[in-house]
Order: C-alpha cells, then structure tokens, then sequence
C-alpha cells in the first residue's frame, strides 16, 4: 500500500510538471506604457516653454533631426537653443508620420500610445506590425542613453493633454 501511494505521487507530480507549459526564452512584447501621470502630467505642457527644450537637448544636433532643410532623418526638430520655427515643428509634428508606419502620426493628440514619437523615445515598436524585424530602427536618442525620464514625461504629457502650442 505504501508502495502504491509513492508511485501515486510520483505520478501525479510528473503528471503536473509536464503539463506546465515551458518557460519561453523570448522576450514578451510590451508595447507602450503611459508614464505621464508624475509632475509633468500634473501642469499645463507648453510646446514652446517645455517640448522644444527637450528636443534641444538630446535631438536637434545637426547630423540627426536639426538639419533644416536637409537629411532630418524623418522629421525637423528645431535648432538648438532656438524657438523661432516652434508653429512649423509643432505642426509638422501633427500632420506628419514616419514613412515606415503611415497610419500613425508622430504625434497624436490625446494619444501617447498611438504617437510615433512616443514610441521611438522608449523603443517599443513590438506591437507594431509595421516595425517588424526592426523596420523601426532604433530607440531615440540613437546611440545614446535613453531620455531622461522627467524629459519623456514631459513630451508624453504634452500629447496627453492634446499636443498644444
């Protein structure tokens, strides 16, 4: 009798370890999430007074989005330390998109998660059919450390509270 309940639990135990579904090695897609809830999202976001300086200070060097007029590597962000084209960038903010994901603008007002540029400060791209097999590139700034949190904040509650000037 003893005998049988062992075998009865070895069973069971083996029964229940093989059922369990195996542990995937692959990372699971996080697409985005909202941090705009902290002291950003708290106080009216202007364009001008909080979004541009943003921009200054991480992606308006002259080989990547400050080239007016010429490679903006997909969208002109304004030059440094300056806010004279803020209307033009703001605008081109809402009506352009990336040309790799035409259904999405690089801004969407009220809409964080579905706004390119959003998506290209965290890098998550992953449920984004478009983007697949990083059709993307890469998270911005390229090549550098992330945006400081306190600066996407800033962007993402600007979007939040409808991308206003």
């Amino acid at each position: 009798m003893f005998v049988r309940k062992i075998a009865f639990a070895c069973i069971v135990v083996t029964g229940v370890a093989c059922s369990s579904p195996p542990a995937s090695s692959e990372a699971q897609c996080v697409g985005h999430t909202s941090s705009a809830t902290s002291a950003a999202g708290s106080r009216a976001v202007s364009f001008e007074r909080d979004v541009l300086p943003v921009f200054g200070q991480s992606c308006v060097f002259g080989a990547c989005h400050g080239a007016k007029g010429g490679n903006d590597h997909g969208i002109y962000l304004g030059a440094k330390g300056s806010t004279d084209d803020a209307a033009e960038i703001r605008a081109a903010l809402l009506e352009r998109g990336p040309a790799r994901v035409p259904s999405m603008r690089f801004v969407k007002p009220n809409d964080p998660a579905n706004s390119y540029l959003i998506r290209k400060l965290e890098g998550s791209f992953c449920d984004i059919p478009a983007c697949d097999d990083g059709a993307c590139g890469d998270r911005m700034p390229r090549g550098g450390e992330p945006l400081d949190p306190a600066a996407r904040e800033i962007v993402e509650a600007w979007i939040a509270q409808g991308a206003g000037p």
